[in-house]
């Protein structure tokens, strides 16, 4: 998948279900799984993964209704409000409940779409830029109440949880803002967790200001979240759900990708067909960060 060879890629992405630290499990049914035919049964489509990844295979919905006109979708539910308004042919699901077999006629893991529509890079052109649309309304009132000093608004993120990887995929707060020029930029915090640590170091090392929209969960409310991050002029975050739900949005993003990144990210270049609004840059050393810096510095100037 990393090489671009799709069509071997998701025969092996089936081995997941086998690896003892996947933290998913497979649905328990007396329903057939799906047969990738065209089909007007009903379809449901069970949750697997974490927010990022139901997030990024969530853009193959739109195709797949072309084939299955009757689908059904669980996601995590604090991404409902925006899947239903974006998709509101699907209906969707908390994937914390359990979806009565009444209810479809064969299922198919999230993760495993892929295997049905993306077997060519061509293929990823039949994905809009953007297929998620934020609360326009609350997305103007953001922006209003961010604009007042009228300096360009960036969102940031620098940290990652995911899994083994998080640590390497993650940077200091204080090493990102040095390369944001206060006078013209204002950074506009979209990391999740707590990083009440991180803002004080800021402040008292930087004397640096980062704008906290408390109206907004960024964990918990995604669809908030989302309008947070369609108010802003351009995004700036490293490998985590952010960038899924920035590039999901269209919105203009610079990603900041470690050593070896994961694997919608391929092995070179500077895009990726996954996340089609993202500018990528690469660590050219093992935990380095420097270099990605300055070039992004000189790219914002």
């Amino acid at each position: 998948l990393m090489s671009g060879n799709f069509k071997a890629g998701w025969q092996g992405y089936e081995w997941r279900w086998l690896d003892g630290d996947f933290d998913s499990e497979l649905l328990k049914s007396n329903k057939p799984a799906w047969d990738y035919q065209k089909t007007d049964q009903r379809l449901l489509v069970w949750s697997e993964q974490g927010v990022g990844d139901q997030i990024s295979f969530g853009s193959l919905l739109t195709e797949l209704l072309e084939s299955v006109p009757n689908v059904i979708v669980q996601v995590d539910k604090r991404l409902i409000p925006i899947f239903t308004r974006s998709l509101p042919k699907i209906k969707f699901y908390s994937d914390d409940t359990q979806v009565p077999e009444i209810d479809y006629d064969i299922h198919v893991p999230l993760g495993s779409l892929g295997k049905y529509l993306r077997n060519d890079e061509k293929d990823f052109l039949q994905t809009k830029n953007k297929f998620l649309l934020s609360d326009l309304k609350r997305t103007q009132t953001i922006r209003q109440e961010l604009s007042i000093s009228k300096k360009l608004l960036c969102g940031i993120s620098w940290k990652s949880s995911g899994g083994m990887t998080g640590s390497n995929r993650s940077m200091s707060l204080e090493k990102l803002v040095t390369i944001f020029d206060p006078e013209k930029i204002s950074l506009i915090n979209l990391q999740y967790g707590d990083i009440s640590e991180d803002i004080n170091i800021l402040k008292s090392n930087n004397n640096i200001d980062l704008i906290q929209y408390e109206s907004v969960d960024n964990f918990n409310d995604l669809d908030g979240l989302a309008s947070l991050i369609d108010a802003c002029d351009f995004i700036v975050t490293v490998d985590n759900s952010t960038i899924h739900l920035s590039s999901a949005l269209g919105k203009k993003s610079f990603l900041l990708l470690s050593y070896v990144p994961e694997w919608r990210i391929l092995f070179e270049g500077d895009t990726s067909p996954w996340f089609p609004s993202a500018k990528l840059y690469r660590q050219e050393k093992i935990n380095s960060w420097d270099g990605v810096l300055e070039k992004l510095k000189t790219d914002l100037k």
